[in-house]
Parts: C-alpha cells; sequence; structure tokens
C-alpha cells in the first residue's frame, strides 16, 4: 500500500447511506425466500435490485422527525471528515516542505555528495565490500 492511499480519508457518508447500512440487511431477508419449496430451510436474501428499490421507497416515507435522526449522523460524519481532512492537508504539506528541503544545497555541502550520485557510489561500494568478503 503506497503512503497516499494509507493516509487517505474515508468521504463522509450521506443520511442515506447511514440508513441503508440500518437497514439493508434486514429488508433483503424479508424479501427473501426460504431455501426449500415448503417454505421450510434458512432464507435466501432477495437480490440487490429489489432491495435498494424497496430502500428507496422506504427512505422516501420517512417522516421529518425520523429522518432528521440520519441527517444528524451525517453532519457528525461530515464533521469528522473535514477534520481528518485537515489534519491529512497539514502532512501532507509538511512531507512536501521536508522533500523540497531536501533538495536545496545547504551551505558548505559538496552538490556532487548529493542525489544520484552519492546512491550510485554507495552502490558500488557495497558490492565491492560484498565481492571482498566472498
Amino acid at each position: 500500500m503506497s503512503s497516499s492511499t494509507a493516509n487517505r480519508v474515508s468521504r463522509a457518508k450521506s443520511a442515506y447511506q447511514f440508513f441503508q447500512s440500518d437497514h439493508m440487511t434486514a429488508i433483503r431477508h424479508e424479501l427473501g425466500r426460504p431455501t426449500n419449496p415448503d417454505g421450510t430451510g434458512p432464507i435466501i436474501p432477495a437480490n440487490m435490485g429489489r432491495a435498494t428499490s424497496e430502500l428507496s421507497k422506504r427512505w422516501k416515507a420517512l417522516s421529518d422527525a425520523e429522518r432528521e435522526v440520519y441527517l444528524s449522523r451525517e453532519a457528525k460524519d461530515r464533521g469528522r471528515f473535514l477534520e481528518e481532512s485537515r489534519v491529512a492537508d497539514e502532512v501532507a504539506l509538511a512531507a512536501s516542505k521536508a522533500r523540497r528541503e531536501n533538495l536545496l544545497v545547504k551551505d558548505g555541502e559538496d552538490p556532487s555528495t548529493r542525489g544520484c550520485r552519492q546512491r550510485v557510489e554507495v552502490g558500488r561500494k557495497e558490492e565491492e565490500d560484498r565481492k571482498r568478503r566472498r
């Protein structure tokens, strides 16, 4: 996993997504069918298309008071998202500044000892050391 995906902030959920996470499993089982033709056995959940249509109908039928629960959860999650985004932006900015500073030649530093030339030289020395040890 790269560092950009490791620090990724998950998006804020909408009120509908909270409603969906609370009710989708129950709706799929409610609309599902028994395993056996005689009505016995475990329930096979309904397919997602059918369940999503029913979920949408139920969401539209909610009163404002019932919907307020999900709207407050949405507002709280949006606050979490904004805070985590702010922190992630600060971390990314600090890392970017550090990389930029590292590219600059410092006072009294020999530019030939930096970057690719230095890595090549270190690689050569390590290879020579390995050959000597053999």
